[in-house]
């Protein structure tokens, strides 16, 4: 494949590039049309200045998710009920599904200002990160470049409910409640991560993965759900805090990189 077969154009929607990173839709980047494929500056060796890297808002999209059901439902309300409409919205309260929405994203923003205090700049973050191109692949919470590796914190705020395991430690059960939503989400977070570190600058660094929970009654024991462990804030803490085979430098090169592989949501 030549170069003067790719054509240079900003994408008019999101791309993944043959070496795996994803390229947002904007981006300068190479379309070869008779392939279809989609090549990164990074690949391309485009001479283009160096941006900052975008670290990301913790919380966004299920922010704007909650945001969006919310104005949809006052819409549908006083459209239906012009003159009552708001009275309406008033005694019904709010939907429990759309606060849910909220209740994470306030989570999101707990876990990542209370991180980002403790452990200071040793640890470098990357926010609300998109997992793949598609609108249902998901979203990475917290990716932590830490000295011990590269760490997928995944956020969980359960005030008050107890947090358990099932006898086969595959999946959570929350307040009685089976959830096998979480540790499958998670399975996918650490595949493409995963995926992107052995491809990037520093292919060797390890991957690993933690559930942070938030004002959850946990057991005293150590708790790991398929394979991963359920840690409190402070546990959470003191693993980012752990020495490791990463120096600075390395540090900074994977968060350049995987800051490119793994654009804000």
């Amino acid at each position: 494949m030549g170069t003067s077969d790719v054509k240079i154009m900003q994408l008019r929607r999101d791309g993944e590039c043959v070496c795996g990173a994803l390229v947002p839709r904007g981006t300068t980047a190479g379309w070869h049309p008779e392939l279809r494929i989609v090549l990164c500056a990074t690949c391309l060796k485009l001479e283009t200045p160096p941006t900052p890297i975008e670290v990301g808002t913790p919380g966004g999209s299920l922010q704007r998710e909650y945001e969006r059901r919310r104005a949809a439902r006052e819409k549908r309300t006083r459209e239906r009920h012009p003159h009552i409409g708001g009275l309406l919205l008033r005694l019904a309260g709010p939907v429990r599904t759309t606060e849910a929405f909220a209740v994470g994203a306030r989570g999101e923003r707990e876990a990542a200002e209370k991180l980002q205090r403790e452990v200071g700049d040793t640890v470098l973050f990357l926010f609300n990160r998109k997992r793949g191109t598609g609108r249902t692949s998901g979203d990475i919470d917290i990716i932590a470049i830490a000295p011990s590796g590269v760490w997928i914190i995944d956020p969980k705020k359960y005030v008050g409910k107890k947090v358990r395991a099932n006898r086969a430690g595959t999946m959570f059960v929350i307040g009685g409640t089976r959830r096998p939503q979480l540790s499958e989400s998670m399975r996918r977070q650490i595949e493409v991560v995963t995926a992107g570190v052995r491809s990037g600058p520093a292919p060797t660094a390890p991957v690993r993965a933690a559930y942070c929970f938030i004002g959850a009654d946990l057991p005293w024991s150590s708790l790991t759900v398929d394979g991963v462990a359920a840690l409190t804030m402070r546990g959470t803490v003191k693993a980012l805090r752990e020495p490791g085979p990463l120096g600075a430098d390395e540090r900074a090169r994977l968060h350049a990189d995987l800051s490119h592989r793994f654009p804000p949501a």
